[in-house]
């Protein structure tokens, strides 16, 4: 019982919570969670919830098994919790329905290390999935305005029939090949694609990686010039060991400007080709990175330059 809720139930400390109006609710990528979002709090880009970096305090959902509920749920209850290996202690828990499922409310207080924080826990059965948010503020900073404030984020929280699609959240469309295939959505800027073929060692499977830059800044490569920012993004590439020399030719992607480069280096002990492109559109840009083993480095550049080509941008 207490396993299930050290893993469920840890999540970072926060700060000042802002006391302010609620905003209209916003369905949380990747989940089946919609709650109105206070002016100031933004979606987490990699995880499902809300931020707000001002004051480094979140709301954040997560998603288990069903079968976690009936365990979890009678843990809340029975005031028999800790989470992260530390007690928390429950002022209130109670049963209550959310969007016709029924849930578990709670709010107590927990110690980590010489810090107190006010912690409240929403657990929500669903019939396929047991749906967990959770919002912590500093005891310190804890005025009644603001705990009336995550208390009202909290109070917001609808179930969707859906969860939402992570990839609607992406500032990109993509398209897959035949051999490769979607296996994760990284955060908000970042997907990653991999061979479908099956290999001996996983560790060996070629990977093809799309990403953005974020917020639009053409600071990043003002100073360097757009050549010497796209290499030095490749150079700071920590999964391949001893990159050899890099071959980067001007590319063109649609009406984007951009660089393609080439080259080699070590993953797993194992040589590898690496390619890269960098485009660039106005004050963003977009990058893709494929990497697989250098034996059949001919197939995969053929792959890597397909999906490169596949990338568009979304419509503002």
């Amino acid at each position: 019982m207490h396993a299930i809720l050290r893993t469920a139930v840890l999540w970072m400390a926060l700060s000042t919570f802002p006391a302010l109006l609620l905003a209209e609710p916003v369905h949380l990528r990747g989940s089946f969670i919609k709650l109105e979002q206070p002016p100031g709090f933004a979606e987490s880009p990699t995880i499902p919830g809300l931020i707000w970096e001002a004051g480094k305090a979140a709301v954040i959902t997560t998603e288990l098994p069903a079968d976690a509920f009936p365990a979890l749920g009678s843990a809340i209850l029975d005031g028999e919790s800790d989470g992260a290996g530390q007690e928390i202690e429950l002022a209130t828990a109670e049963r209550t329905t959310i969007s016709g499922f029924p849930a578990i409310k709670a709010q107590g207080r927990q110690r980590v290390g010489v810090g107190t924080f006010e912690k409240w826990i929403v657990l929500i059965n669903k019939p396929d999935a047991t749906l967990l948010v959770t919002a912590q503020l500093p005891t310190l900073f804890a005025s009644d305005t603001r705990k009336a404030q995550i208390v009202a984020v909290l109070d917001s929280i609808e179930v969707a029939a859906i969860r939402k699609n992570p990839l609607d959240s992406l500032a990109f469309d993509f398209a897959e090949t035949e051999r490769f295939k979607l296996a994760r959505v990284l955060s908000a800027h970042a997907v990653i694609l991999t061979d479908s073929e099956t290999v001996e060692d996983p560790k060996q499977r070629a990977l093809f990686v799309i990403g953005t830059g974020g917020e639009p800044d053409c600071t990043l490569w003002a100073t360097t010039g757009k050549q010497a920012f796209a290499e030095m993004l490749l150079q700071r590439l920590r999964s391949v060991k001893d990159l050899e020399a890099l071959a980067t030719k001007p590319a063109a992607f649609g009406t984007n400007d951009g660089f393609r480069t080439e080259t080699h280096g070590q993953v797993n002990g194992q040589r590898a080709i690496v390619m890269q492109t960098v485009r660039f559109d106005g004050c963003r840009f977009a990058r893709t990175i494929g990497i697989g083993p250098a034996v059949r480095e001919a197939l995969y550049r053929q792959e890597f330059e397909t999906l490169a080509a596949g990338i568009t941008w979304k419509s503002p």
